[in-house]
């Protein structure tokens, strides 16, 4: 009866008026989300292979205190437990949603050869619990909530109490990740500053290398606009007129020549170039001084 309705026909209609104004853009904008994911495809049969066993084991670790909580849950007897079979019903069902989504990932990752993570699923398990509940016989619920209450609470706690001691392990040991190698707060606090003392205007725009250039976009008081990569294909919001009316900072290492070439294309002809030497400081230790090259293209606002 529901397909001989009305009803199907106005779902597709409705779906059809709201998929519309993105199927639009898509085919104005030649569909980068396309392009981005055609351009992540094909790592290789070796690697691909290699990731979907780690994103396999990935999410059996992050599961294994769901199943111990359960487990630890059980009951010495199944004496005395209401509802038993109502409990059994509908297994298969929750089985398929609890698991479907982790065999279409690694099928997925393997025919198109994708890098697959483990953390990016964390969101698709939310019916394993009740799954484990309906499978596993004898288990008292009421247990099991107050096991998992005081496991999700003692490790906040843990990992709060742990924090600052991480950190500083991660500053100190030796780390080739910019995160604790490049002083970025302290970049986009000092680029702050060097901007409104060049331009006396608030900061709008801001982009340059990887992470520096996203770190001060981040942590500058005046909340600028990040320039992704310099390109205005991967920050559409980003306009030369824009740019011209409110001018731009551009922050390179020397170790990325790209930015240089980049920063040299968008920048106006009568843009000032600076060299900043930070450190990346934490807790009384310091990393090794970086040069940062900055770029600052004054805004020329319209007249009024």
């Amino acid at each position: 009866p529901y397909y001989r309705s009305a009803s199907p026909w106005i779902s597709i209609g409705v779906a059809g008026a709201l998929f519309l104004p993105h199927l639009i853009w898509a085919a104005l904008s030649h569909a980068p989300p396309l392009e981005y994911a055609l351009g992540i495809t094909g790592i290789g049969a070796v690697e691909t292979v290699t990731n979907s066993v780690a994103f396999l084991l990935e999410v059996a670790a992050f599961h294994l205190a769901v199943v111990a909580i359960v487990l630890l849950s059980r009951r010495s007897n199944s004496e005395g437990i209401r509802g038993g079979t109502a409990l059994l019903g509908h297994r298969t069902f929750l089985a398929a949603l609890v698991f479907l989504p982790v065999v279409f990932t690694v099928l997925f990752g393997l025919g198109l050869e994708l890098r697959i993570a483990g953390k990016m699923v964390v969101g698709v398990f939310a019916l394993l619990p009740l799954w484990l509940l309906r499978t596993i016989p004898a288990v008292n619920a009421r247990r099991a909530c107050t096991l998992a209450a005081c496991a999700a609470v003692g490790t906040a706690a843990i990992a709060v109490l742990a924090a600052p001691g991480i950190s500083l392990y991660s500053f100190t040991a030796s780390r080739r990740d910019p995160a604790y190698l490049l002083p970025q707060q302290a970049l986009a606090e000092a680029a702050t500053r060097l901007w409104h003392s060049e331009t006396n205007a608030p900061l709008r725009f801001v982009g340059g290398s990887k992470y520096i250039g996203n770190a001060v976009a981040f942590y500058s008081a005046d909340q600028p606009s990040g320039f992704v990569f310099l390109s205005f294909r991967e920050a559409p919001w980003v306009t030369p007129q824009a740019l011209h009316r409110d001018g731009l900072l551009t922050v390179c290492v020397p170790h990325d020549p790209a930015c240089f070439v980049h920063a040299g294309w968008v920048s106006d002809p009568d843009v000032r170039h600076t060299v900043l030497v930070l450190k990346h400081t934490f807790w009384g230790h310091e990393r090794a001084a970086v040069p940062i090259d900055v770029f600052i293209s004054p805004p020329h606002p319209e007249p009024r």
